[in-house]
């Protein structure tokens, strides 16, 4: 209160200035004392209104302040109302985060492992692979076939798509080294299955090899001497030594009953042989049979069927014209209007055991040599399947093949049968 007497509020000077002013006045002259008194009054209420005014806006200033701490108290205490309940919710995703983190590091460690044995197991089944194909440059394939677990391990092998392109290409040598047929057939039937387009080549490589091995084994049968007296040799297969077909196993075998090495030699040749008769048969077949329902293209394209043996099949109604036949061989197969207007160099002339005259059309060149020296009755017809024609069908025959009706056409020119005389000069000029 002392400081506030000192010190008076603004709205308290103009009263006093006022109580001065009057106070003056009544010095110099008359005033009701009563209105003085009054003004004191009223000066004295102004104080206690401007104190009670203090007072108030002091409450108001508490009031205020005591709400924020409040408001703060209330924050606090519904902070530690949710710390209280994050801490299970903490615990709980700390477990959460643990076990993610051991599945995660199971996962990734299993991970590894199935890579590791996936790794492990192509690697044992390339060494598995690496070996079975390894056996082939050490064995013929004769001899892969009598190992009991050749033919199940190929066909996994197959089955297992891996080797598609190391299959396809070692099937040709595998199969055109064979000679026993079971085994080319079971080897054939999971490698080949069926000609097509795509493997046709392949098919005519295999059908090559096998001509080179049938040829190899029949030199060296050929060379073998057949001992004097025991074999009666037939001048058409003389060149196939004691390998000639015709010849009993049993009689073969005592013709060399004093020579047990060379016999049995003779007998592997034999067994070779008569197998690759039935692999050459088989694979004269399928080829036939593709080539017909694959005619040559007429454009520049054509089939390279050379250096091929074919052996009995049908290739009647055929187009060769614009296929490569040289060096091939036609073994008592058909060819009953089949087309061989070929040129000299692509054109074959071994037609053994088969009706050549049965052809629609042939090479003019390879025509003359045949009328000289295949014609019935001619030690290469001895082994022909068809019925032999009668002389004057047979001249019919050839005559409607000469293309220029040269003179070595003329029927006096064309022999036929055993007993044929020799033609005259005329025939063998050159016209």
């Amino acid at each position: 209160m002392t400081a506030q007497a000192n010190n008076p509020s603004p709205g308290t000077q103009g009263y006093e200035s006022k109580i001065a002013s009057i106070l003056e006045r009544i010095s110099t002259s008359e005033v009701d004392a009563e209105k003085v008194l009054t003004l004191f009054k009223l000066g004295a209420e102004a104080e206690k209104l401007e104190a009670e005014k203090n007072k108030a806006t002091q409450d108001a200033a508490k009031v205020a302040i005591d709400s924020t701490l409040a408001a703060k108290q209330l924050r606090l205490s519904h902070l530690s109302m949710w710390t209280t309940q994050l801490v299970p919710l903490a615990a709980l995703l700390t477990v959460a985060v643990t076990f993610y983190g051991s599945y995660e590091q199971n996962k990734q460690t299993r991970i590894a492992e199935e890579q590791k044995l996936s790794f492990d197991e192509k690697t044992r089944q390339r060494v598995e692979w690496e070996t079975f194909k390894s056996s082939f440059d050490s064995n013929s394939s004769d001899e892969l076939y009598k190992k009991p677990t050749f033919l199940s391990r190929l066909k996994i092998f197959i089955a297992s798509g891996k080797y598609d392109t190391e299959i396809s290409d070692l099937r040709v040598p595998l199969l055109g080294d064979f000679t026993n047929k079971s085994g080319f057939i079971q080897v054939w039937s999971n490698t080949f299955k069926q000609v097509e387009p795509s493997n046709f080549p392949q098919i005519l490589d295999v059908a090559r090899a096998q001509q080179r091995k049938y040829n190899r084994d029949a030199l060296e049968c050929g060379l073998i001497p057949i001992p004097p007296n025991t074999i009666s040799i037939q001048k058409p297969w003389a060149s196939l030594g004691p390998c000639i077909p015709a010849y009993p196993n049993d009689v073969v075998a005592r013709a060399y009953n004093d020579k047990p090495d060379l016999s049995k030699r003779v007998s592997v040749l034999r067994d070779e042989m008569f197998g690759m008769n039935f692999i050459l048969g088989f694979l004269s077949e399928k080829i036939a049979t593709y080539v017909k329902a694959n005619p040559t293209p007429k454009s520049s394209d054509s089939y390279d069927l050379s250096e091929i043996i074919f052996n009995v099949a049908n290739f009647d109604g055929v187009d060769f014209s614009k296929t490569i036949l040289s060096q091939s061989s036609f073994y008592q197969s058909s060819v009953k209007g089949a087309n061989f207007a070929l040129p000299d160099d692509k054109m074959t002339y071994a037609f053994p055991g088969t009706a050549w005259w049965e052809a629609a059309s042939i090479n003019q060149t390879i025509l003359r040599w045949l009328i000289a020296n295949a014609y019935p009755g001619s030690d290469s017809q001895s082994m022909l399947l068809s019925p032999v024609p009668a002389e004057e069908s047979y001249q019919m025959k050839v005559q409607n093949l000469c293309a220029n009706k040269s003179g070595w056409c003329d029927k006096i020119c064309i022999k036929f049968g055993q007993s044929t005389p020799q033609p005259p000069p005329s025939c063998l000029q050159a016209n």
